[in-house]
């Protein structure tokens, strides 16, 4: 409180819901990488990096946030970066794929269902 003294908490009941609701998928999603590897399909070297890197800097700025170097605020501002990086890192390769099927039918069906989702993800 003594950073921003006048500011408002606009985390609602839902937004709480969801960040549980995504960490568990994620962590389901990712027990299934491990578990079912086939022949020659694992999860690439590059993202096994990246996903290191991305926890023991998320682990320390926990940590440090827990022995009070920075505030706690602080650390889910870490923790968005880290969404944002990983959010770039997954769709703007799918991007590039997507600009190549411009002339696909099934192009129309996606952008709709895109639009779709994110008016009423802004509705909510």
């Amino acid at each position: 409180m003594k950073r921003y003294p006048r500011g408002l908490n606009p985390v609602k009941l839902n937004d709480t819901v969801f960040a549980v609701h995504a960490t568990v998928a994620t962590l389901i999603t990712m027990i299934q990488c491990f578990i079912y590897e086939r022949e020659g399909q694992r999860v690439s070297i590059t993202a096994t990096v990246i996903l290191l890197l991305f926890g023991v800097f998320l682990l320390i700025s926990m940590i440090l946030a827990a022995v009070a170097v920075f505030h706690w605020l602080d650390f889910l501002y870490y923790c968005s970066y880290v969404k944002l990086t990983i959010t770039l890192i997954k769709y703007v390769p799918q991007r590039r794929v997507l600009r190549y099927l411009v002339h696909c039918p099934a192009f129309k069906c996606l952008i709709i269902m895109d639009q779709t989702g994110s008016v009423c993800g802004g509705l909510f």
